[in-house]
Protein backbone atom coordinates (compact mmCIF):
# COMPACT_ATOMS: atom_id res chain seq x y z
CA UNK A 1 0.00 0.00 0.00
CA UNK A 2 1.04 3.63 -0.60
CA UNK A 3 0.44 6.58 1.74
CA UNK A 4 -0.58 9.67 -0.25
CA UNK A 5 -1.75 13.13 0.73
CA UNK A 6 -5.07 14.17 -0.81
CA UNK A 7 -6.59 17.59 0.02
CA UNK A 8 -4.36 17.82 3.06
CA UNK A 9 -5.33 14.38 4.35
CA UNK A 10 -3.29 11.20 4.35
CA UNK A 11 -4.92 8.47 2.26
CA UNK A 12 -3.80 4.84 1.93
CA UNK A 13 -4.21 3.35 -1.55
CA UNK A 14 -3.17 -0.01 -3.00
CA UNK A 15 0.12 0.05 -4.88
CA UNK A 16 0.25 -1.12 -8.51
CA UNK A 17 1.67 -4.52 -7.58
CA UNK A 18 -1.22 -5.01 -5.11
CA UNK A 19 -3.78 -4.11 -7.77
CA UNK A 20 -2.15 -6.52 -10.20
CA UNK A 21 -2.27 -9.31 -7.62
CA UNK A 22 -5.95 -8.60 -6.92
CA UNK A 23 -6.69 -8.66 -10.65
CA UNK A 24 -4.83 -11.96 -11.11
CA UNK A 25 -6.66 -13.46 -8.12
CA UNK A 26 -10.05 -12.48 -9.56
CA UNK A 27 -9.08 -14.04 -12.88
CA UNK A 28 -8.05 -17.25 -11.13
CA UNK A 29 -11.41 -17.42 -9.34
CA UNK A 30 -13.25 -16.92 -12.64
CA UNK A 31 -11.20 -19.66 -14.33
CA UNK A 32 -11.79 -22.12 -11.50
CA UNK A 33 -15.52 -21.31 -11.32
CA UNK A 34 -15.87 -21.91 -15.04
CA UNK A 35 -14.21 -25.32 -14.81
CA UNK A 36 -15.76 -26.78 -11.64
CA UNK A 37 -19.09 -28.55 -12.24
CA UNK A 38 -22.14 -27.17 -10.45
CA UNK A 39 -22.97 -28.43 -6.95
CA UNK A 40 -19.42 -29.73 -6.51
CA UNK A 41 -17.68 -28.96 -3.23
CA UNK A 42 -13.97 -28.29 -3.67
CA UNK A 43 -11.41 -29.19 -1.02
CA UNK A 44 -7.67 -28.74 -0.90
CA UNK A 45 -5.36 -31.73 -0.80
CA UNK A 46 -4.48 -30.73 2.78
CA UNK A 47 -8.15 -30.97 3.81
CA UNK A 48 -8.43 -34.33 2.06
CA UNK A 49 -5.35 -35.72 3.85
CA UNK A 50 -6.66 -34.41 7.18
CA UNK A 51 -9.92 -36.26 6.59
CA UNK A 52 -8.06 -39.43 5.64
CA UNK A 53 -6.10 -39.25 8.89
CA UNK A 54 -9.24 -38.69 10.92
CA UNK A 55 -11.73 -41.07 9.34
CA UNK A 56 -9.80 -44.07 7.98
CA UNK A 57 -8.05 -47.01 9.56
CA UNK A 58 -4.26 -46.79 10.08
CA UNK A 59 -3.68 -49.24 7.22
CA UNK A 60 -5.89 -47.33 4.75
CA UNK A 61 -4.41 -44.05 5.97
CA UNK A 62 -0.79 -45.04 5.38
CA UNK A 63 -1.50 -46.56 1.96
CA UNK A 64 -3.58 -43.64 0.68
CA UNK A 65 -1.20 -40.91 1.88
CA UNK A 66 1.72 -42.78 0.31
CA UNK A 67 -0.21 -43.03 -2.96
CA UNK A 68 -0.91 -39.30 -2.86
CA UNK A 69 2.78 -38.36 -2.83
CA UNK A 70 2.96 -38.14 -6.61
CA UNK A 71 -0.21 -36.03 -6.78
CA UNK A 72 1.15 -33.63 -4.15
CA UNK A 73 4.37 -33.38 -6.15
CA UNK A 74 2.36 -32.45 -9.24
CA UNK A 75 0.27 -29.89 -7.35
CA UNK A 76 3.42 -28.26 -5.98
CA UNK A 77 4.96 -28.12 -9.46
CA UNK A 78 2.53 -28.69 -12.36
CA UNK A 79 5.41 -28.60 -14.83
CA UNK A 80 6.51 -31.95 -13.38
CA UNK A 81 3.05 -33.34 -14.17
CA UNK A 82 3.28 -32.17 -17.77
CA UNK A 83 6.59 -34.03 -18.16
CA UNK A 84 5.30 -37.24 -16.54
CA UNK A 85 2.93 -39.88 -17.89
CA UNK A 86 0.12 -38.52 -20.04
CA UNK A 87 -2.62 -40.22 -18.03
CA UNK A 88 -3.05 -40.00 -14.27
CA UNK A 89 -5.59 -42.68 -13.30
CA UNK A 90 -7.18 -42.05 -9.88
CA UNK A 91 -9.38 -44.90 -8.70
CA UNK A 92 -11.25 -45.96 -5.60
CA UNK A 93 -14.76 -46.63 -4.39
CA UNK A 94 -17.45 -43.96 -4.27
CA UNK A 95 -16.75 -41.18 -1.73
CA UNK A 96 -13.07 -42.09 -1.55
CA UNK A 97 -12.20 -38.59 -2.79
CA UNK A 98 -11.33 -39.32 -6.43
CA UNK A 99 -12.92 -36.16 -7.81
CA UNK A 100 -11.58 -34.10 -4.87
CA UNK A 101 -7.99 -35.11 -5.66
CA UNK A 102 -8.46 -34.72 -9.43
CA UNK A 103 -9.86 -31.19 -9.05
CA UNK A 104 -7.15 -30.17 -6.57
CA UNK A 105 -4.56 -31.00 -9.23
CA UNK A 106 -6.65 -29.48 -12.02
CA UNK A 107 -6.97 -26.16 -10.16
CA UNK A 108 -3.22 -26.07 -9.56
CA UNK A 109 -2.63 -26.59 -13.28
CA UNK A 110 -5.29 -24.06 -14.25
CA UNK A 111 -3.96 -21.27 -12.05
CA UNK A 112 -0.50 -21.72 -13.54
CA UNK A 113 -1.62 -21.05 -17.08
CA UNK A 114 -2.55 -24.49 -18.41
CA UNK A 115 -5.88 -24.91 -20.20
CA UNK A 116 -7.94 -27.49 -18.30
CA UNK A 117 -11.36 -28.93 -19.15
CA UNK A 118 -13.47 -30.93 -16.70
CA UNK A 119 -15.90 -33.31 -18.35
CA UNK A 120 -17.89 -36.19 -16.87
CA UNK A 121 -18.49 -39.36 -18.86
CA UNK A 122 -22.20 -38.47 -18.95
CA UNK A 123 -21.34 -35.14 -20.56
CA UNK A 124 -18.94 -36.73 -23.04
CA UNK A 125 -21.58 -39.28 -24.02
CA UNK A 126 -24.13 -36.53 -24.68
CA UNK A 127 -21.58 -34.62 -26.76
CA UNK A 128 -20.80 -37.69 -28.84
CA UNK A 129 -24.50 -38.45 -29.39
CA UNK A 130 -25.25 -34.90 -30.53
CA UNK A 131 -24.52 -35.46 -34.21
CA UNK A 132 -25.45 -31.91 -35.27
CA UNK A 133 -22.82 -30.30 -33.02
CA UNK A 134 -20.33 -33.17 -32.76
CA UNK A 135 -17.68 -31.62 -35.00
CA UNK A 136 -17.94 -28.26 -33.20
CA UNK A 137 -17.78 -29.91 -29.77
CA UNK A 138 -14.71 -31.94 -30.68
CA UNK A 139 -13.08 -28.82 -32.12
CA UNK A 140 -13.72 -27.02 -28.83
CA UNK A 141 -12.04 -29.81 -26.88
CA UNK A 142 -8.88 -29.46 -28.98
CA UNK A 143 -7.95 -26.13 -27.36
CA UNK A 144 -7.23 -27.68 -23.93
CA UNK A 145 -3.95 -29.05 -22.58
CA UNK A 146 -5.46 -31.30 -19.90
CA UNK A 147 -8.78 -33.11 -19.59
CA UNK A 148 -10.30 -34.20 -16.29
CA UNK A 149 -12.50 -37.18 -17.24
CA UNK A 150 -14.65 -37.99 -14.22
CA UNK A 151 -16.34 -41.34 -13.43
CA UNK A 152 -14.82 -43.20 -16.36
CA UNK A 153 -16.10 -46.81 -16.47
CA UNK A 154 -17.98 -46.39 -13.18
CA UNK A 155 -20.95 -48.69 -12.70
CA UNK A 156 -23.46 -45.85 -13.08
CA UNK A 157 -21.88 -44.55 -16.31
CA UNK A 158 -21.21 -47.79 -18.19
CA UNK A 159 -24.78 -47.85 -19.47
CA UNK A 160 -24.07 -44.59 -21.33
CA UNK A 161 -21.28 -46.20 -23.37
CA UNK A 162 -22.91 -47.65 -26.47
CA UNK A 163 -20.88 -49.08 -29.34
CA UNK A 164 -20.90 -45.68 -31.06
CA UNK A 165 -19.92 -43.78 -27.90
CA UNK A 166 -17.11 -46.28 -27.25
CA UNK A 167 -15.65 -45.63 -30.72
CA UNK A 168 -15.80 -41.88 -30.13
CA UNK A 169 -14.26 -42.27 -26.67
CA UNK A 170 -11.44 -44.35 -28.13
CA UNK A 171 -10.82 -41.67 -30.78
CA UNK A 172 -10.93 -38.93 -28.12
CA UNK A 173 -8.14 -40.62 -26.15
CA UNK A 174 -6.18 -41.74 -29.20
CA UNK A 175 -6.10 -38.30 -30.84
CA UNK A 176 -5.49 -36.52 -27.53
CA UNK A 177 -2.54 -38.73 -26.60
CA UNK A 178 -1.09 -38.42 -30.10
CA UNK A 179 -1.33 -34.63 -29.82
CA UNK A 180 0.48 -34.60 -26.47
CA UNK A 181 -2.60 -33.92 -24.32
CA UNK A 182 -2.77 -35.05 -20.69
CA UNK A 183 -5.65 -36.75 -18.93
CA UNK A 184 -6.66 -36.94 -15.26
CA UNK A 185 -9.16 -39.79 -15.07
CA UNK A 186 -11.23 -40.95 -12.11
CA UNK A 187 -12.84 -44.38 -11.88
CA UNK A 188 -13.92 -47.06 -9.44
CA UNK A 189 -11.74 -49.66 -11.18
CA UNK A 190 -8.01 -49.94 -11.82
CA UNK A 191 -6.55 -49.82 -15.33
CA UNK A 192 -5.81 -53.54 -15.06
CA UNK A 193 -9.53 -54.27 -14.65
CA UNK A 194 -10.66 -52.44 -17.79
CA UNK A 195 -10.41 -55.45 -20.17
CA UNK A 196 -12.70 -57.41 -17.81
CA UNK A 197 -15.63 -55.09 -18.54
CA UNK A 198 -18.34 -56.91 -20.51
CA UNK A 199 -21.07 -54.30 -20.83
CA UNK A 200 -23.22 -54.31 -23.99
CA UNK A 201 -20.85 -56.81 -25.55
CA UNK A 202 -18.08 -54.23 -26.04
CA UNK A 203 -14.40 -55.15 -26.04
CA UNK A 204 -12.55 -52.69 -23.79
CA UNK A 205 -9.14 -54.13 -24.56
CA UNK A 206 -8.50 -51.46 -27.18
CA UNK A 207 -8.90 -48.47 -24.91
CA UNK A 208 -6.98 -50.31 -22.19
CA UNK A 209 -4.05 -50.72 -24.58
CA UNK A 210 -4.15 -46.97 -25.30
CA UNK A 211 -4.07 -46.03 -21.63
CA UNK A 212 -1.19 -48.29 -20.64
CA UNK A 213 1.13 -46.59 -23.14
CA UNK A 214 1.72 -43.73 -20.71
CA UNK A 215 -0.08 -43.81 -17.39
CA UNK A 216 0.40 -43.55 -13.65
CA UNK A 217 -2.08 -44.93 -11.15
CA UNK A 218 -3.19 -43.63 -7.75
CA UNK A 219 -5.37 -45.79 -5.51
CA UNK A 220 -7.59 -44.17 -2.87
CA UNK A 221 -9.42 -45.80 0.01
CA UNK A 222 -11.60 -44.67 2.87
CA UNK A 223 -14.84 -42.70 2.88
CA UNK A 224 -15.10 -38.90 2.93
CA UNK A 225 -18.83 -38.71 3.60
CA UNK A 226 -18.17 -37.41 7.14
CA UNK A 227 -15.92 -34.67 5.80
CA UNK A 228 -18.56 -33.56 3.31
CA UNK A 229 -21.22 -33.55 6.02
CA UNK A 230 -19.09 -31.52 8.43
CA UNK A 231 -18.13 -28.98 5.76
CA UNK A 232 -21.77 -28.45 4.75
CA UNK A 233 -23.09 -27.80 8.26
Amino acid sequence: FILNEVDGEEVVTPCECRLNKMHDHRQEIQLVSAMIPRNTMVYSLEEYIAAIKKYTSPTEQAETIKNLESVKKYIDDPNVFMKASQILWIYGKMNSGRTTVALALAISLLTRGYKVRYVSVDRLSRMFKNFDDLAANLKTLEQYDIYVVDDLFDNHTLGEITSYVYKQLYSFFNIGLSDGKHFICTSNISVEQIPNLKIQGLDYQGIHDLIIRSYEEVSLSGNLTRLLASKNK
